[in-house]
């Protein structure tokens, strides 16, 4: 195995809730166990545990921010629940960082759709993948709530040339 640098250690016990479980409980085997290259090894021992987790913590909120006002129907249609199910999801899941907050956001309502979660506003899930996957283009048939009912539309998103994107819903009489 390649040892690995300060910075991919440290970001591994940020992002990595077991890891940084296992690294409060016992420091030394757990930088052993990561086979750290040595040098950066004396300065991840040397990170207080307390504030490693503070600062994992803090990552999260800022991740469960960012997801509320990208997806704002989805999370309002959750309510109280909203916080503990990002949480829980969080948990397993890190985006890669050059497109982090678009994808937590499309990964969370995926996750909560893929359990059949009604509350998932599907146009703004359409929306989030659209806009973390770069295509032109998109059309997709979704079911959402208009005014109070539960209704098809064909939903489609174009990208301008200048990178703004416009959508028109389509509602369908089914």
């Amino acid at each position: 195995m390649t040892d690995i640098d300060f910075f991919e250690a440290f970001a591994r016990l940020l992002t990595d809730p077991t890891l940084r479980a296992r690294f409060v409980a016992d420091r030394a085997h757990t930088v052993v166990s990561m086979c750290i290259r040595p040098g950066d090894d004396a300065q991840i021992l040397a990170l207080d545990p307390a504030g490693l987790v503070a600062q994992a913590a803090t990552l999260v909120d800022k991740r469960l921010h960012e997801a509320s006002e990208l997806i704002p129907v989805t999370w309002a249609n959750l309510g109280t629940s909203a916080r503990p199910m990002f949480l829980s999801y969080a948990e397993g899941e890190w985006a890669p960082d050059a497109a982090r907050p678009l994808a937590d956001a499309a990964r969370f309502a995926r996750h909560l759709a893929s359990r059949g979660d009604a509350r998932v506003h599907l146009p703004e899930l359409h929306r989030m993948e659209f806009l973390s996957r770069g295509t032109r283009w998109s059309v997709r048939l979704v079911a959402s709530v208009l005014r109070g009912r539960r209704r098809r539309s064909l939903d489609i998103l174009v990208r301008m040339p200048a990178g703004a994107v416009r959508g028109v819903s389509l509602y369908l009489g089914l």
